[in-house]
């Protein structure tokens, strides 16, 4: 679970997992950011990101998942 969505400058993010691998990729599939969190609940900055869609990627012990958020 991703919001707000869209975002501005924050996204909080809700796996309900620990040691979470975190991509996030725009719309041409360029990595722009990559990062861990290691708690189920977590905030991340994104205030060094352009408007634009994104989509973010959740690596968690062979588990992966995607969802698209939006930059305002």
């Amino acid at each position: 679970l991703i919001y707000p969505n869209p975002a501005k400058e924050e996204l909080t993010l809700v796996t309900g997992s620990t040691n979470n691998l975190i991509s996030i990729y725009n719309l041409q599939g360029i990595l722009v950011k990559q990062l861990y969190v290691s708690d189920a609940e977590s905030k991340i900055n994104i205030t060094d990101l352009a408007i634009g869609m994104y989509v973010i990627e959740i690596k968690n012990r062979g588990n992966r998942s995607f969802q698209k958020f939006i930059i305002k």
